[in-house]
């Protein structure tokens, strides 16, 4: 899952909680800095390189041809801000 899929299932699933965050999903046009998904990413990027036992692997889809993505919520789409400068960020349960 992409931290924007993250992101999303969380404010799903926890939607009395996710504002306390007091940031957005992410996603191009939000003018935030500092978005949920980028948090997910970093968080779980620094679990995984800090313990070789966590159960959360995390590889990365590089930028070359990859133009946009779009995830569509029940009231909103959200579009990725991958921009050229940043491979995307993809995590998954170890098997």
């Amino acid at each position: 899952m992409t931290p924007y899929q993250i992101a999303i299932e969380f404010e799903r699933q926890y939607p009395n909680d996710f504002p306390e965050l007091d940031k957005e999903i992410g996603g191009k046009g939000t003018g935030e800095r500092n978005s949920v998904a980028q948090y997910i990413a970093q968080v779980l990027s620094t679990r995984i390189k800090n313990n070789v036992n966590y159960p959360i692997e995390g590889k990365f889809l590089h930028r070359a041809y990859l133009h946009k993505l779009t995830y569509k919520t029940n009231d909103r789409c959200i579009e990725s801000s991958l921009g050229q400068s940043y491979d995307l960020s993809l995590f998954r349960l170890k098997e």
